[in-house]
This record gives C-alpha cells, structure tokens and sequence, in this order.
C-alpha cells in the first residue's frame, strides 16, 4: 500500500489562485520526499554520508516507481538535489535510539524516528506562507 496521500498534491491543499511555480515547488517537494522516504527505507533507516554520494539517478528512479510516483521529469536535477539535501539532514540528525544508559527512556524506532521527522517536515513546509 502506498502512502503517498500522507503528502497532498498541491491542488488539494494550496489555495487557487496561485502563481503555477509555487504549485510546482510544493508538488516538487512532496516528490522529492516521498523518493527520499523509500531510499531511507531501503537502507533500514541506517544510511551514512557515504551512501548519500552513491545514490544514482536510477536509484531515485526505482524509489520513484516503488513509492507510486512519477520519475523526476520536470527539472529532474532540482528535485534530485532536493532529494540529496533531504537525505543529507536526516543522517545528519543524531540517532538517540544508541543511547543505552540506565535512565535513558526508550526511544523510538529508527522507523519511527523517520516518520516524526517526514511529520515535522511536511508540518513546516505546510506553514510557510507562499509567495505572493
């Protein structure tokens, strides 16, 4: 099951009216974390620097197509170099899962650690005001 309803299209929560970049900055955005969220996934929520670097165009493609979205077409390189930079902050984000001392609480899942930041993420971009 695909959950990309998680993130709306811009059409569904942009009000009309609108310039047509800033429907197409949202919808690239949604694309560029949905296409993040299944690279993450298929690294077990455990990527380093390193993989980052080695991400192909054709692995963000294969994430595309497994996600249900379609492949970056439309200014392929920003929405990949949007996908990089979203990457880059998630590894980039201490793991305080590896905390093991004795009055540390549990923590959640790297999974769940995922899904509360992608919440956060989506949560934020949904509160800036586009431009007018």
């Amino acid at each position: 099951m695909h959950r990309t309803d998680l993130l709306p299209l811009a059409q569904h929560c942009l009000p009309p009216g609108l310039p047509e970049h800033v429907y197409e900055d949202h919808n690239r955005r949604r694309k560029a974390t949905t296409i993040a969220f299944w690279l993450i996934t298929s690294y077990n929520g455990r990527m380093l620097p390193s993989d980052v670097d080695r991400i192909t165009d054709r692995d963000m493609d294969e994430a595309a197509d497994r996600a249900g979205v379609n492949r970056p077409e439309i200014n392929p390189e920003e929405t990949r170099s949007l996908v990089r930079g979203i990457l880059r902050a998630y590894i980039s984000h201490p793991d305080p899962a590896q905390d093991t001392s004795a009055g540390a609480a549990r923590q959640p899942s790297s999974g769940e650690q995922l899904v509360q930041a992608l919440v956060k993420f989506v949560e934020a971009f949904a509160q800036n005001t586009p431009p007018k």
